[in-house]
């Protein structure tokens, strides 16, 4: 018999068809930690980040079916993440007046306090978190998931160009923030 981590995503899938709560136990281990870190870079409230996460691993569990092949798991996985953050964005921006109406107010820090705060690691994720989330999220799967442009591409729903154009400008606006400009 294969040991478990030899068992492909796929074959997976197909046991989780059958109700195999072992194999959708693998996928959960193999995958949550990264549905979880994409959807921070597109959702800012955590709460929402693991609801997203757990919405999502629980279309795998219950419709396994869905998976047609035709991209990778993982990058059939990230699509259903991103669409997921799209309905929780829409969801939670439903504005909602109180008696007295709603009070703007930018919470974000200065750039000067989050530069003066952040050393090395801490300051890249700052600068790495200033970015728009297109930017972020190419970076994200690229980077940190390892997906391919083409895959990268897929997953946002994009040519392949955008994401190597997304890429580009946001090295650009890393290295100045990095820079410190």
């Amino acid at each position: 018999m294969t040991e478990e981590a030899d068992i492909s995503d796929e074959a997976l899938l197909v046991r989780i068809a059958t109700g195999d709560e072992a194999a959708m136990r693998l996928i959960y281990e193999r995958h949550h930690g990264s549905v979880v870190a994409f959807a921070k870079t597109r959702l800012n409230d955590q709460a929402l980040v693991f609801d997203v996460a757990h919405e999502v691993m629980l279309d795998v569990w219950r419709k396994p079916q869905n998976y047609s092949g035709r991209s990778s798991f993982r990058t059939w996985l990230y699509i259903l993440v991103r669409n997921k953050t799209i309905d929780a964005v829409r969801r939670s921006s439903r504005i909602e007046y109180g008696e007295e109406g709603m009070d703007l107010v930018d919470q974000a820090p200065l750039p000067d306090d989050v530069l003066q705060k952040a050393q090395d690691a801490d300051r890249m994720r700052s600068c790495v978190d200033g970015l728009s989330a297109p930017h972020k999220s190419a970076i994200h799967l690229t980077f940190f998931e390892g997906l391919t442009i083409k895959e990268a591409a897929e997953v946002e729903g994009v040519p392949d160009g955008t994401i190597k154009t997304r890429i580009f400008h946001a090295k650009k606006l890393l290295a100045a923030c990095l820079q410190g400009q």
